[in-house]
């Protein structure tokens, strides 16, 4: 784990310092928590972009999602294996 050292303005570390007692911890560990759940965020969302980003390649390309489609078929070494995909994502790919 790396160490972080950021600058805050009196008000926006008074308003976390008060928020982290609220919560019975310290102003680190409640920053920290909101990093890693905005790092955690911005991940899921890239990987969302690259999602939509493929499907609509795959929509422009009839030779390529015929590719994708045999190379996505069912594992025979994992029976009924489906991708679980929240739908959200893909509705927002367009996907059905």
């Amino acid at each position: 784990m790396a160490t972080l050292t950021i600058r805050l303005s009196d008000a926006d570390r008074a308003t976390l310092e008060a928020q982290a007692a609220s919560r019975g911890e310290g102003i680190s560990t409640l920053v920290r928590d909101l990093a890693e759940a905005e790092a955690r965020r911005l991940r899921r969302a890239a990987t969302r972009q690259q999602v939509i980003e493929f499907a609509a390649l795959t929509d422009a390309d009839p030779a390529l999602a015929a590719e994708v489609e045999a190379m996505t078929d069912a594992d025979p070494d994992w029976p009924g294996w489906e991708p679980d995909l929240p739908a959200a994502w893909l509705e927002q790919a367009g996907l059905p």
